[in-house]
């Protein structure tokens, strides 16, 4: 694994790591402005780490080409 995606996985563990107590915060109202504005900020910075390392691998030929489709491409269809 390349150093840019050891970053990436470790960035998106802690963000995920803060999920839970950020939802539990926010739903009871304990959590103060600054600190939403400082996990949007972590949010943002792994948003453009994602970007970034989509870009690199699409040039760099190592982009996966065959992935599973997700449900957000693929919608279901309505009755």
């Amino acid at each position: 694994m390349d150093k840019e995606t050891k970053a990436l996985i470790d960035s998106l563990r802690a963000v995920s790591g803060h999920a839970e107590s950020i939802a539990s915060a926010l739903m009871l109202g304990k959590m103060t402005p600054q600190s939403q504005h400082e996990y949007a900020g972590m949010l943002g910075e792994l948003s453009q780490l994602l970007h970034e390392h989509a870009a690199i691998r699409e040039t760099s030929g190592h982009a996966v080409r065959c992935r599973p489709s997700s449900p957000r491409q693929n919608p279901p269809a309505l009755p």
